[in-house]
């Protein structure tokens, strides 16, 4: 991904949660909370770990309340464990990635993701990915 396009989504994302959640998701009434402690402090471990990213929104959680703020995670390393399996709550790593080909190798290099989403209009660059 480019920087420029990067930062264009980064910007869209950050924009749309703020328009979703207001300026502090935690105390939106349409912002959902995680369904137990449990589960709640697994996704604090995984924003604790040594992911090696940059966390550019959010990254609060208040267990008690078993509160998430949405998060985004600036190229976290693939090695660490927000990057190693599900992760099933508000959190979202962005990829740094060349190339359409280059997302591919990524991609089939590990396990099959759960889901995949292209957001573009390149019918052809849908077709290789896909």
């Amino acid at each position: 991904m480019t920087p420029d396009v990067r930062d264009d989504f980064i910007k869209e994302l950050k924009t749309t949660i703020v328009d979703f959640y207001s300026a502090v998701p935690k105390t939106s009434a349409d912002y959902a909370r995680i369904i137990n402690e449990g589960h709640t402090k697994r996704l604090q471990a995984l924003l604790e770990d040594n992911h090696g990213g940059e966390v550019i929104l959010g990254g609060e959680v208040d267990v008690s309340d078993r509160f998430v703020s949405p998060t985004l995670i600036l190229n976290p390393s693939v090695d660490s464990n927000v990057m190693q399996g599900e992760i099933f709550g508000p959190i979202l790593p962005i990829i740094d990635i060349a190339s359409i080909g280059a997302a591919i190798e990524f991609i089939n290099a590990r396990e099959k993701p759960l889901a995949l989403y292209y957001f573009g209009s390149n019918s052809k660059t849908k077709e290789e990915i896909l």
